[in-house]
């Protein structure tokens, strides 16, 4: 399981019979309801994914603390990419540590690899090119907290968490398409970039994305596999990833077996990547058919009977 004690050194290793699978999932919407951001339904199969060996790796907008939040809830500790890529948590249970060259931080009894710009940094761009363009863009960071709650649905301490932002900030303004694309180009110019998550925006470093992020976990993974002196094939793992929005277009881009989720409406985001499985299911009841289509044996059909003689 992903879930290991302290004490083990050696990196993971997939199940002998099969390559190991690295889920990385968006949380609202993907693993968590959309509306309650309950998680109920995901449950038994986030269970049997990791009792088979393989790894969950959480990615999403979501703060760190809200990201564990969430994992208590479910009762585990996994990996975590936070903040639409921002940065990449590993929890002291688990061995895998990023490289040297890496910047790190020790937070939560756990390593946080940091990939992002300063969240006090990006608001203070914001405040200028709010003041520069005379647009309000709603941020977090200046909402009240009866204001956010409202525009969330998040309780107290949840809205709380999600307010205390490390490299990001989130734009809760709704603005036509033209508005929009003043702030792009403002934003490009500052090295910043504007992602949208499906209900609100999401502002990192133009260099941060949860893609990048994915294949940065996957090179660790697979270097930390080779290192150990595991056997041959023990590096054998299979990045996948589920998403829901226009935000996890890169994490989709960059696995290897890409699912997406339908929204609430049934629909499905449209994303221009050929190779996306898209299945039936809204959004954690998508989840709950993609994990089972990858870990469940498929059924065993009768054998033929011989042709009458």
């Amino acid at each position: 399981m992903i879930v290991r004690s302290q004490k083990t050194a050696e990196a993971p290793c997939p199940a002998p019979d099969r390559a190991g699978l690295v889920v990385f999932t968006d949380l609202d919407g993907t693993l968590i309801d959309f509306h309650t951001y309950s998680p109920r339904v995901a449950l038994p199969a986030v269970r049997a994914l990791l009792a088979g060996g393989d790894r969950l790796v959480f990615c999403s907008s979501k703060t760190l603390e809200e990201q564990l939040a969430i994992m208590e809830q479910i009762g585990i500790r996994v990996p975590a990419i936070v903040e639409n890529g921002s940065a990449i948590f590993l929890p002291a249970e688990d061995p895998l540590r990023p490289p040297e060259s890496v910047a790190t931080q020790s937070i939560y009894g756990g390593t946080l690899a940091v990939l992002g710009t300063p969240a006090n940094t990006i608001r203070t761009t914001l405040r200028s090119l709010e003041a520069e363009l005379g647009i309000d863009l709603e941020g977090y960071g200046k909402l009240s907290e009866d204001v956010l709650m409202a525009r969330t649905g998040l309780a107290p301490a949840a809205a709380a968490r999600a307010r205390r932002r490390a490299f990001s900030e989130t734009l809760t303004a709704q603005l036509p398409p033209e508005d929009w694309a003043r702030v792009d180009r403002h934003l490009q110019a500052a090295g910043l970039v504007r992602r949208f998550g499906g209900r609100f925006h999401t502002v990192t470093a133009a260099g941060c994305d949860k893609g990048r992020a994915a294949r940065a976990f996957m090179d660790w993974l697979r270097a930390a596999s080779r290192a150990a002196a595991q056997p041959p094939g023990a590096d054998r793992w299979v990045s996948i990833g589920l998403g829901d929005s226009a935000n996890d277009r890169e994490m989709l881009a960059s696995v290897e077996q890409p699912f997406l989720v339908q929204r609430p409406d049934g629909s499905w985001t449209d994303l221009d990547l050929p190779a996306v499985h898209r299945v039936p299911g809204v959004g954690p009841h998508g989840w709950v058919h993609a994990i089972r289509s990858l870990i469940e044996p498929p059924p065993r059909r009768p054998p033929t009977p011989p042709p009458n003689c």
